[in-house]
């Protein structure tokens, strides 16, 4: 659909009424393939946000089948930290699914304007990676982590969102990917080269994302896939950092509750041993 179209369609939106039950209020963000509205549930007396599919993607058999998937995982996994789905439809010309609303916004809303502190990042890596740590032993593993895909509610507590590139672990160990399909800048080099990925290949999108939450900004990274780090954190922190982001996956740690854990244990340690900031944000 040209984009003036698209343009069009998105603001003929509002004030639609989906399947008798969903009146769209405001449209909260759009995407190359689709946008989020926030609405109000007639049924339930209450708001809600739909993910709803653009029109050239909805009539894509393969790219419906994914959306579905992505509701179905979602569905599967009860976990506080992990966005819920409260519904799935289609109508004559859209497919959507009903989630939460997440007012505050999402982790890259955070550091637009610098790094975050220890202790901000500290709390919301314990619950994102507690969140991952709970799908990966449900045999899911995201393949998308980023800043955009984790989002937080009214009491701003984090929730993990887009399940879209999720795969389920073959014999609990693996899965295969297409290479290069997710987002380039938090993909881990097996990803990149189409390798078989693990919950190490979250780990290492987990490690980016802590190191974007206290620097700001993504470190360097060759187009073989070697980080190149601006070494200005403690050298605790640096050390869980790298372990998380390592090349070889089996040098990363194995699980997302390690990762943290490192994290946690390293934030503790340096609040001993000194006073320390980064982006002009103490420690604690």
């Amino acid at each position: 659909m040209p984009l003036t179209n698209w343009s069009a369609k998105v603001d003929g939106l509002v004030g639609q009424l989906l399947n008798q039950r969903y009146e769209i209020l405001t449209v909260l963000g759009t995407g190359g393939m689709g946008i989020v509205a926030q609405a109000y549930d007639r049924y339930l007396d209450r708001a809600v946000a739909l993910k709803l599919i653009r029109p050239e993607y909805a009539i894509n058999d393969g790219f419906v089948q994914m959306f579905v998937r992505e509701a179905r995982t979602l569905a599967k996994l009860d976990h506080p930290n992990i966005l819920p789905v409260y519904d799935l439809g289609m109508t004559d010309t859209e497919v959507y699914m009903v989630t939460p609303l997440a007012p505050h916004g999402t982790l890259a809303d955070r550091f637009q304007n610098g790094p975050m502190t220890f202790y901000e990042s500290e709390r919301i890596l314990r619950e994102v990676c507690d969140a991952i740590d709970y799908a990966h032993r449900n045999g899911v593993i995201h393949l998308d982590i980023k800043p955009d895909n984790i989002l937080f509610d009214r009491n701003d507590r984090p929730l993990v969102a887009d399940f879209g590139l999720s795969k389920i672990l073959q014999s609990g160990l693996y899965v295969e990917v297409e290479p290069q399909v997710g987002t380039i800048d938090y993909m881990a080099p097996e990803q990149i080269f189409g390798d078989p990925a693990g919950s190490y290949s979250d780990v290492y999108a987990l490690g980016l994302t802590l190191y974007e939450m206290l620097m700001g900004q993504l470190p360097h990274r060759e187009p073989n896939g070697i980080v190149i780090f601006d070494y200005v954190l403690p050298l605790s922190i640096m050390a869980v950092i790298e372990k998380a982001t390592h090349f070889d996956p089996t040098q990363r740690y194995q699980t997302a509750h390690q990762f943290s854990q490192a994290y946690t244990e390293a934030w503790l340690y340096e609040q001993t041993v000194g006073d320390f900031s980064i982006g002009g944000h103490r420690a604690h």
